[in-house]
């Protein structure tokens, strides 16, 4: 029981380490069909909308994210992303909780998707309002490191902070099911002796993380941990 507590207590911050616990995807009233055709592969739909005079830098969300960031981070065909863009899209605007495109392409399967945006001058060092950024979404729960790889050789912050304190890689140790990600950002330079504004260390995480705990990049972060 005292196990069950004292976990319980560790995971209290949850909230805070979760990238997409504060952006709303709900669709408005009366966009509807703007927002399907955001996150349809089928690039010929969008397009129809752009020739017929849509308004393409419009929040369609709840959350006030426009089309590009909808189709950012749910359609994994470029294609789409190129037309919205070449009709005048803001590859930076940001929601009403400072979402921007590049973010929702952090975590699309598609890394081209990434790809595209980085090309086309999307910042990657922007924040939401709690401080997340791009990078902090590449190392989620199903992340392969692929994404990740991209933004760290774009210039991203690995040691980046949100308004918690909290980095990438503690995030990664909370909730990424992947050790190689531990170990990329590792190799990149990331701090294993900071701790979020709760006191929480990055091993303290990862004792909590199964798919972490007892691998060799678990290892290697108890061996780096300043004593």
């Amino acid at each position: 029981m005292l196990k069950i507590l004292f976990i319980a207590l560790l995971l209290r911050p949850t909230i805070a380490y979760s990238f997409f616990g504060f952006f709303d995807f709900s669709v408005t009233r009366g966009n509807e069909e703007i927002f399907e055709a955001s996150k349809n592969p089928d690039a010929s739909v969008i397009n129809a909308l752009i020739k017929a005079g849509e308004d393409i830098n419009r929040p369609i969300t709840k959350g006030g994210n426009a089309p590009l960031a909808v189709a950012a981070r749910f359609n994994s065909n470029p294609e789409v992303l190129k037309l919205l863009l070449r009709a005048g899209a803001d590859v930076n605007a940001k929601s009403r909780t400072g979402f921007t495109p590049l973010m929702g392409a952090a975590v699309n399967s598609n890394p081209e998707v990434l790809k595209l945006l980085l090309n086309a001058g999307a910042d990657i060092h922007a924040k939401t309002n709690r401080g997340h950024t791009a990078v902090m979404g590449s190392v989620g729960v199903h992340s392969n490191g692929t994404n990740l790889k991209l933004l760290l050789k774009a210039g991203a912050d690995v040691n980046v902070k949100n308004s918690s304190g909290i980095t990438p890689l503690m995030s990664a140790a909370l909730f990424c099911s992947n050790p190689a990600v531990i170990e990329i950002l590792l190799d990149a330079g990331a701090d294993v002796n900071v701790k979020d504004s709760q006191g929480y260390s990055v091993l303290k995480l990862a004792d909590h993380n199964k798919h972490i705990k007892g691998t060799p990049a678990y290892q290697r972060l108890k061996r780096l941990i300043r004593k």
